[in-house]
């Protein structure tokens, strides 16, 4: 079943094993185009674009924060993306915590990355995925990072699947060069993801008593290239 949640693309109907009813999830992947140590194969444009059709492969759209200055030094890989029929969101201009920033330079950052977005016309989700999911230190901070998104019609991209997978793949690269390490690697990739999803969906049922949808949080990175095959399948048997 395929939906719409907050204007992010819904990728996945998954059944977890304690009941048949489906939750709905959403693939976010942040950092685009690229974060961490090279594509163990390639450039990074040729790594978005394994990524993209991997997802096309599989039937799952999926939405991507851009950091718009990571995406300059990557000519046309956003262009790429996009091409695939996949959307795109904000990530700032420079992924700056928006915590012990300047608030006038954060938002002028995050403003910046909007308007170069939004020259993607309608792959472009209005939407911001805050840096380090940091909304503001204190309330005068957050309250007026709120209103200029009000402002600037800019939603927030919440996250209710937040994983570490990011711990894995900074040691991915040692484990690249064998074979068996890099299986290994994406089998711990999958089950650190499944258990995530699965406390999720247990929090949001004990809290509120049904089943939501839900916002999974992957990156950009020779991990999530090497095995977002596997991962996609060993969601849908999870339950799809």
């Amino acid at each position: 079943m395929l939906a719409a949640l907050c204007g992010v693309s819904i990728s996945l109907s998954v059944c977890c094993s304690e009941s048949q009813d489906p939750i709905q999830l959403a693939i976010t992947i942040d950092d685009l185009p690229w974060v961490g140590a090279p594509p163990v194969d390639g450039t990074v444009v040729d790594a978005v674009g394994r990524i993209a059709t991997t997802l096309n492969v599989h039937g799952v759209p999926a939405t991507g924060m851009v950091v718009c200055d990571s995406a300059r030094r990557h000519p046309g890989v956003v262009e790429r993306w996009v091409d695939a029929g996949l959307s795109v969101a904000n990530h700032t201009q420079s992924h700056r915590d928006l915590h012990g920033s300047d608030t006038s330079r954060w938002l002028d950052e995050m403003l910046q990355c909007h308007q170069t977005l939004k020259r993607l016309g309608s792959a472009y989700l209005p939407l911001l995925r805050f840096p380090l999911l940091h909304q503001g230190l204190g309330e005068a901070q957050h309250r007026t990072v709120r209103r200029a998104l009000a402002a600037a019609q800019i939603r927030v991209a919440p996250v209710s699947v937040d994983t570490s997978e990011w711990l894995i793949a900074a040691a991915y690269p040692a484990a690249a060069g064998r074979a068996s390490d890099r299986l290994r690697a994406g089998r711990m990739l999958s089950a650190h993801v499944l258990a995530a999803l699965d406390h999720a969906d247990r929090f949001a049922r004990e809290r509120f008593g049904r089943r939501p949808a839900q916002i999974l949080l992957l990156h950009a990175n020779a991990l999530l290239d090497d095995h977002l095959d596997r991962l996609l399948l060993d969601l849908r048997e999870h339950g799809v």
